[in-house]
């Protein structure tokens, strides 16, 4: 499964690892990168924050894909897959 996981759209890096988080209405589950410490939001599946961490997409202010992107459009990214 872990396998399945792209690098980190912020920092490039390989290793992450899914944390399986216990909460009062179950257990929920998240992808963190190990170096920037990038994460998905809570998710009800292992699946479910596996999709959404290879869903994290680097965009511009104007929406588009960057490269590039400066800092605050990283952290705009990710406050979206947070919920």
């Amino acid at each position: 499964m872990k396998s399945d996981l792209k690098p980190c759209p912020f920092c490039g890096c390989k290793e992450k690892f899914t944390a399986e988080i216990p909460t009062k209405r179950g257990k929920r589950y998240q992808v963190i990168c190990h170096h920037c410490g990038a994460k998905t939001g809570r998710k009800k599946t292992e699946e479910e924050a596996i999709a959404a961490w290879n869903g994290l997409r680097i965009t511009n202010s104007e929406g588009e894909r960057d490269s590039g992107a400066r800092e605050g459009d990283k952290i705009q990214e990710l406050d979206r897959y947070i919920s």
